[in-house]
């Protein structure tokens, strides 16, 4: 098991960082970073117990390159390693207390690999923020491979977290309509499905090669839970990850 925190400065107002999840397109470009493909499974609109408008979603994330072994793929249940992606956030508020909350489900062992993670902004100027993340890994009857497979999805994710601020940066400088929070919606409980992309808990690619060497005395099924949750490291959004 492997919790661990992140905080990175971001050159964006709170509220300017946390109205980018209303844009799809901002989605996408993060997306193309990761030379992924995302499919919306569901959203909907809803009020929490304070009544703030918040957005759950569940999203569909493939690899444009499969970064699974071949030789591998056979096991897994999706063999394009598409995972899933779900996220529940406030839209208009983002403290630690009413932080966006994810989990990435792989398609191996879900049962075995857990990734959950909670992230906010700390608001530091009206041009600046600190993007916060949370993150909870935990890998079990998995023997020979648990330790390594937790290593490597840390990696990934605080390479991704590390990334995003500048990210974040760049698209609403080029895009500055999408860093403006929308109107506090009508009524809730809209439901849609289409495309979009989920950044919660996206990273970039993984180097797999010491998960490759620790997985040798392991069997095929150890294996390619060990390929699959290194190349998860490849995901987690944003999140987004916003």
């Amino acid at each position: 098991m492997r919790d661990f925190e992140t905080r990175h400065l971001c050159e964006l107002s709170a509220e300017q960082f946390w109205a980018l999840r209303a844009d799809l397109s901002y989605d996408q470009y993060i997306a193309d970073f990761d030379k992924q493909v995302f499919q919306l499974c569901w959203l909907k609109e809803e009020a929490d117990a304070e009544g703030h408008p918040c957005v759950e979603r569940e999203v569909r994330l493939t690899f444009r390159e499969n970064p699974v072994p071949k030789a591998l793929r056979g096991m897994l249940k999706d063999p394009e390693f598409a995972f899933l992606v779900r996220a529940r956030w406030r839209t208009h508020v983002w403290d630690e207390a009413h932080a966006m909350e994810v989990e990435t489900i792989l398609p191996v062992f879900s049962d075995r690999i857990k990734i959950t993670a909670r992230q906010w902004a700390e608001p530091v100027s009206p041009a600046q923020c600190y993007v916060c993340s949370r993150v909870h890994i935990e890998v079990s009857r998995l023997p020979g491979v648990a330790g390594v497979v937790e290593k490597g999805v840390e990696k990934g994710m605080r390479d991704a977290y590390l990334a995003l601020p500048a990210r974040a940066t760049e698209y609403a400088r080029t895009n500055p309509h999408s860093a403006v929070l929308p109107p506090l919606p009508t009524p809730a409980g809209r439901a849609v499905g289409g495309s979009a992309a989920e950044l919660a808990l996206t990273t970039p690619a993984a180097d797999d090669a010491d998960i490759a060497a620790d997985a040798d005395a392991a069997d095929a099924a150890a294996a390619a839970a060990a390929a699959a949750a290194a190349a998860a490291a490849a995901a987690a959004a944003a999140p987004g990850a916003p």
